[in-house]
């Protein structure tokens, strides 16, 4: 029975998160262009800012970092590809300036989180190794 668990929204490494979205917002620029090209509202502007809108979501909510008494689940938009990181693996975790970074015996994991996640998780992950 678990008796912690805790959910934060997180994205991937900061190259990763750059490179997403700035694919992500490509579906937006697209639709902006074919709105200006044509000069008319047309069902195909329209399509794709849906389509944008509806990728920003999926990658918002989608990514999830679960902790919990023994493991930190990140969870993925491709969910066959979730990772579970034993939190008595991790060696050091890091403050960075957009998250934190969990090292392990052979291998680092970044995440970026917002500053109020990044400070709480950080002092759990505190409290847990001592």
């Amino acid at each position: 029975m678990k008796k912690y668990q805790k959910t934060y929204f997180y994205q991937p490494e900061l190259a990763k998160t750059v490179i997403l979205w700035s694919w992500t917002f490509c579906l937006f620029l697209g639709s902006l262009l074919l709105w200006l090209e044509i000069t008319t509202l047309q069902i195909w502007t329209i399509v794709l800012f849906i389509l944008f809108l509806i990728v920003s979501i999926v990658q918002i909510l989608n990514r999830k970092l679960i902790v919990d008494d023994k493991n930190i689940k990140l969870t993925k938009v491709i969910r066959k590809h979730n990772e579970i990181i034993e939190i008595s693996a991790i060696k050091q975790v890091k403050l960075r300036r957009f998250g934190l970074s969990f090292y392990l015996a052979n291998s680092k994991k970044s995440v970026v989180l917002n500053s109020r996640s990044k400070l709480q998780l950080y002092t759990d992950l505190k409290k847990e190794n001592k």
